[in-house]
């Protein structure tokens, strides 16, 4: 990307506090995870990863070793066709699963799922291990898979063309 992702500007704010919105509207509070340096001016709470420059899966253990509550609503920061309203689906949805991951064509997307507690020990072994794959990971949990109602919601932003498609989207008002 040439820059950090999470900082990109969308609806006037940095893309992870559009997030962190959406989140916060879903699940009732929302908190970062990341480098405090990098985010603190955005002025949402903040865990720091324990292992940096690990990736996704020490974003997962940062938050989960952090949690009060059982389950733990976990999305990445680059998705900006998150709604609330698929959110709140997700979050409803009753299991007695390890995760109830995001279903989309592409197969699982275990960076929009709701986490129990006791995935911790399975993920922070793997990212001891330096294994950082969270789609290979998450293979060792019991998932309950929920159906995205529209594909686009999980669309990340991993390219400057990524971004260009995105922006092209939202002007044009879609």
């Amino acid at each position: 990307m040439g820059r950090d992702k999470a900082l990109l500007p969308i609806g006037g704010v940095a893309m992870v506090a559009h997030v962190a919105g959406v989140v916060r509207e879903a699940a009732g509070s929302a908190t970062l995870v990341g480098p405090r340096e990098r985010y603190r001016s955005l002025g949402w709470p903040l865990i720091e990863d324990e292992v940096i420059g690990q990736g996704p899966l020490a974003g997962i253990v940062a938050a989960l070793t952090a949690a009060t509550a059982q389950r733990s609503l976990i999305v990445a920061c680059d998705m900006p066709w998150l709604s609330a309203a698929a959110l709140k689906e997700l979050l409803a949805v009753d299991s007695d699963a390890d995760a109830v991951v995001a279903l989309s064509h592409h197969g699982r997307e275990p960076l929009c799922a709701v986490y129990h507690r006791r995935c911790l020990p399975v993920f922070a072994s793997a990212l001891s291990k330096g294994e950082l794959t969270v789609r290979r990971v998450i293979e060792r949990l019991r998932i309950a898979e929920w159906p995205l109602p529209d594909p686009r919601l999980v669309t990340n932003v991993n390219t400057p063309g990524d971004w260009r498609a995105i922006w092209a989207t939202v002007e044009a008002g879609s």
